[in-house]
């Protein structure tokens, strides 16, 4: 039951430093972006910044967060291979 709980918490974890390398990306752009490229050197620059450039769109028309939420779905697939 330990080992459960001490794996889920790890995800957790994970998903809250994701959370917030999404915001980091989404506020400071291209600057965070070398921090990603740092951490997963096989993450797409083009895709990534074109996700970034979609939130800050949305993020400024207040529109729904869809670029947000792709921006976390690959970096989470980015944290798991």
């Amino acid at each position: 039951l330990d080992k459960l709980k001490n794996r889920h918490n790890q995800q957790v974890a994970l998903f809250h430093k994701l959370e917030a390398l999404r915001d980091r990306l989404v506020e400071q752009g291209d600057d965070a972006m070398n921090d990603v490229i740092a951490l997963y050197p096989h993450a797409d620059r083009q895709q990534l910044r074109s996700m970034i450039r979609n939130a800050q769109k949305e993020k400024a028309g207040n529109k729904p967060p869809k670029s947000s939420r792709q921006i976390f779905q690959y970096l989470r697939e980015l944290a798991e291979s």
